[in-house]
């Protein structure tokens, strides 16, 4: 499976670690996915994420 390049953020105060798709340009309007804010995001540059499976829809 070939890579997929990310911008890499974590949230400090969620703790959460999450990746936006260098292909969207305006990275400006990112947010957390958790607390829905952008104050404390620290910036951790890029990287390619590879995909191991594909999740399934609300598995429960």
């Amino acid at each position: 499976m070939q890579g997929i390049e990310m911008h890499l953020y974590c949230c400090k105060d969620c703790n959460v670690l999450f990746g936006i798709e260098t292909a969207f340009e305006d990275q400006s309007v990112i947010v957390c996915p958790v607390c829905q804010s952008d104050e404390n995001l620290l910036d951790g540059g890029t990287g390619l994420v590879e995909i191991t499976r594909q999740p399934e829809v609300w598995d429960e």
